[in-house]
């Protein structure tokens, strides 16, 4: 676990830090939010993730869902 400062030291100044301007986040999600500049909150980025992990899901379900099943179309008996 590390603390990240959820409003930037250079943005608050000088002064005390409040419990409440902390979080504390896994090492990998700290690096992602300082990856690129606006960093976003821990919030934004589990939000992130989240949307990124169902599109990945549709996207797998559409591959291995049936091609009739795509165009909804009920595949004919051959006889």
């Amino acid at each position: 676990m590390e603390c990240h400062h959820v409003l930037p030291l250079h943005v608050a100044g000088e002064g005390r830090t409040k419990l409440s301007d902390l979080a504390l986040i896994c090492a990998n999600c700290h690096r992602m939010i300082h990856r690129h500049a606006p960093w976003p909150t821990p919030g934004e980025l589990r939000a992130s993730i989240e949307r990124k992990h169902a599109d990945d899901r549709r996207a797998a379900a559409a591959l291995t869902r049936p091609r009739w099943a795509a165009d909804d179309q009920v595949p004919k008996p051959v006889s």
